[in-house]
This record gives structure tokens, sequence and C-alpha cells, in this order.
């Protein structure tokens, strides 16, 4: 599955991983921000945002919806390939 967005930032030790999305016919760009934080024992939580780049966007074409739904199908998809001993 290929995203379309290009990595900005990545903090390994935070976490933390943005990137931004090019120019559309839907929308000025979008930054994606996801935060990866442990629960547990090889367990996390994944929190995706995504917003305008422009910060005097009003409507996106439903952009920044579909970028959280794109980027949690790949994590998912990402997830159910992994081996299982990368899992546990």
């Amino acid at each position: 599955m290929r995203l379309g967005c290009r990595l900005t930032h990545i903090d390994a030790g935070a976490g933390l991983l943005k990137a931004t999305t090019r120019r559309s016919w839907r929308s000025q760009g979008e930054k994606i921000t996801l935060s990866i934080v442990d629960v547990a024992v090889h367990r996390h939580s994944v929190h995706v945002e995504s917003d305008s780049l422009l910060p005097t966007a009003v409507l996106d074409g439903g952009a920044n919806a579909s970028n959280v739904r794109d980027i949690v199908n790949w994590v998912d998809d990402t997830h159910d390939r992994l081996p299982q001993a990368h899992l546990v």
C-alpha cells in the first residue's frame, strides 16, 4: 500500500513520526502525525492526526479523514504481515 506522503521527521525515542502530503484538487496539503506510546509489554497505542498545512483552510474535501483511514489501514496491514516472532 502506498500512502502518498513524505516523511519529514522521525523521533524513535519519543515514538513520533511526522509526514506531509502534496497539494491536490481537494486540499492545500496536509501534515500527518503518528504518536506511538507503550501501554504495556508488547502493547502500543497509536494516535494518528491529520490537519491542513494551510491554517486558514476550512474545508478539506475529506482529505484528512482519508489520510487517517489510510494510515490506520496501513498499520493494520503491516501488523498482519509481520512474522509472529516480531509480535511477541
